[in-house]
C-alpha cells in the first residue's frame, strides 16, 4: 500500500464514519448512549477482511452476542439473590455460560450463520458496558458498525494501486 493509497483511503474511512456519526446523533437511537458500540463491532468485521458475504454472519452473531449477555446477566442475578456474591456469582456464570456458548456456535453453527464467536463476545462486552436494558439498540448499533465497516472496505473500490481517485469499474491505471 503506497502512502497515498494509505491517506486517500483514511480520508474516505474518516468521511464516511463522520457521516455515519452525524446521523446516529440524529436518530432515535441516540438516546441509548450506545454509539460507541458501534467502534466495538467495527474493527472486528473490518480486519477480517469486511466481506460482504460475510455480513449476515457478522451481524447475527453480534445479535446473539447480546442475548447471551441478557442471559449471562439474567443468571448472574440468579445467584446473587441465592445469596452468592457478585464475584462468585460473575465467575461461575463467565466460566459456565462461556463454555456453552463456544461450544454451541464453534460445533452446532459451524456452517450456518452464527458462527463469528469473537463478534459475539464484543457484543458481550457491550450489553456489560451499557445495560441489558438496552439490548434492542446495542444490537442495532452493533449491525451497524458491521456495515459501517463495509463501507470503509467499500472504498478501496474508489482508489487505483497507487492509490489514486478513480470511478468503481474503470480500468487501473499504473501511474
Amino acid at each position: 500500500m503506497t502512502k497515498r493509497y494509505a491517506l486517500n483511503w483514511s480520508i474516505w474511512i474518516g468521511v464516511v464514519a463522520g457521516i455515519y456519526v452525524l446521523l446516529y446523533a440524529i436518530s432515535p437511537l441516540y438516546q441509548y448512549s450506545v454509539m460507541p458500540c458501534t467502534f466495538v463491532a467495527l474493527p472486528m468485521f473490518f480486519q477480517a477482511g469486511a466481506k460482504k458475504e460475510e455480513i449476515v454472519d457478522y451481524c447475527s452473531s453480534a445479535v446473539a452476542g447480546v442475548a447471551w449477555a441478557v442471559l449471562y446477566i439474567y443468571l448472574i442475578g440468579v445467584l446473587i439473590a441465592q445469596g452468592l456474591s457478585v464475584s462468585l456469582s460473575n465467575a461461575i456464570v463467565v466460566c459456565a455460560a462461556t463454555i456453552v456458548l463456544c461450544a454451541f456456535h464453534f460445533i452446532v453453527t459451524k456452517r450456518y450463520v452464527l458462527t463469528k464467536v469473537p463478534m459475539m463476545f464484543g457484543a458481550l462486552a457491550s450489553t456489560f458496558f451499557a445495560g441489558s436494558s438496552k439490548w434492542p439498540a446495542l444490537m442495532a448499533t452493533l449491525c451497524f458498525g458491521v456495515l459501517l465497516a463495509y463501507l470503509c472496505q467499500l472504498g478501496t473500490c474508489f482508489l487505483n494501486e497507487s492509490g489514486h481517485w478513480k470511478l468503481p469499474g474503470e480500468k487501473r491505471k499504473h501511474v
